[in-house]
């Protein structure tokens, strides 16, 4: 029997917001099965805030008082924001703490900072890919826009007071510490897994010869979509017969060798992969990049960018090749590195598979996080 057990509450709290990118899901699954005899409560705040109480005149007036100078920006922007306002987070908070009101949990783990789902009679973790002062380490034109101080000491709070908060990389780790102040001893690294299953069998090595660049993503600006096009025109224009397949959103282009398919089935998603010579996202900003970690498992090499939690996932000159962000030259000189040497593609490709079958699973995260809640729950029983 272990610590968990010798307590009187089996249940656990999983707060979370929507799908994560399909990170819940899968967070949610691998927690049944390292927790198991223990009911997962499984919250979704998008049931307890609505859009209108994000949109509702008390956030909007609240948003206007604390951020006017922010919202002569473009409504996509403001979009960033308008869910993070102390309205939004003290709102979303106080319903969680009627919602889990009715029973005693072993503990409460939330995967959104936008609330607080702490109690205080239970140990309570947090799961994130970042924390909001870790966007001021981008570059100024590719920092999105910081809420409110008084939002941002809420995130503070919520952070310090945690039991443990849990994150997918070194670099928003490091931020807890350098910029939240938390303890390090209170901060653990967990990083995570694929949100795509590993291919059933063997991948022909013929797709490292085809010259065919993947791009997966929803947020085209922010991954670095209109360098990427800008690249693949350089390598054409050069005589390398590039294409590009663009899943996940439909930005409007025109390009010679562009493919866009936009938002498909995850289902659909392994066989893109499957087909694929190499993975390109060149993000502007990016926390952790799961993506990176699902093209590793079908034998891709990855071209990217050095900011946030890339150089983690992707080993620059191991398992691909990382160029400054925002430069097109440099981006179109590293895919043609790759799709001129499809050797090399391949190599870098087995190394990702390792690297990412080593250290970036559900099951490790899951584990990790086990070891550290155990050990919390034991010393409260």
């Amino acid at each position: 029997m272990d610590a968990m057990s010798s307590r009187n509450n089996h249940a656990i709290a999983f707060v979370r917001i929507g799908s994560f990118s399909h990170i819940n899901e899968s967070l949610r699954s691998e927690l049944a099965r390292q927790f198991p005899g223990h009911d997962i409560d499984d919250v979704d705040v998008a049931s307890l805030v609505s859009k209108a109480d994000r949109w509702g005149w008390r956030n909007l007036s609240r948003l206007v008082k604390d951020q006017r100078w922010q919202l002569m920006a473009p409504l996509h922007r403001i979009q960033e924001v308008v869910a993070k306002t102390d309205y939004v987070f003290r709102l979303s908070s106080e319903r969680i703490r009627r919602r889990l009101a009715a029973k005693p949990y072993a503990f409460t783990l939330q995967t959104s900072t936008l609330f607080d789902a702490s109690r205080p009679d239970t140990p309570h973790f947090i799961f994130t890919d970042h924390t909001t002062l870790a966007n001021l380490h981008y570059a100024p034109r590719d920092r999105p826009l910081l809420p409110a101080p008084s939002w941002l000491r809420l995130e503070g709070a919520l952070y310090r007071t945690a039991t443990a908060i849990f994150t997918m990389g070194g670099f928003s780790a490091q931020s807890l510490i350098d910029d939240y102040g938390c303890l390090p001893q209170a901060v653990l690294c967990v990083d995570s897994g694929s949100n795509v299953p590993p291919p059933p069998g063997s991948i022909s090595d013929e797709r490292y010869g085809a010259r065919h660049i993947l791009f997966v993503g929803v947020e085209w600006e922010r991954k670095g979509g209109p360098e990427l096009v800008e690249a693949v025109a350089r390598l054409r224009a050069c005589g390398v017969p590039a294409r590009l397949t663009v899943v996940g959103c439909s930005p409007r282009i025109s390009a010679p060798g562009c493919e866009v398919l936009g938002r498909i089935r995850p289902g659909d998603l392994p066989r893109h992969y499957a087909q694929a010579s190499v993975l390109c996202v060149p993000s502007r900003r990016e926390p952790a990049g799961i993506v990176f970690t699902e093209a590793a498992l079908y034998g891709l090499a990855s071209v990217s960018t050095r900011v946030g939690g890339i150089p983690e996932r992707v080993l620059d000159g191991v398992t691909g090749v990382l160029v400054p962000p925002g430069d097109p030259t440099a981006l179109a000189d590293a895919l043609r590195r790759l799709l001129d040497d499809p050797t090399l593609s391949r190599q870098m490709g087995a190394r990702a598979r390792a690297h990412a079958a080593e250290k970036f699973t559900w099951e490790r995260t899951v584990s990790l996080m086990r070891e550290r809640i155990l050990r919390t729950v034991g010393q409260a029983a």
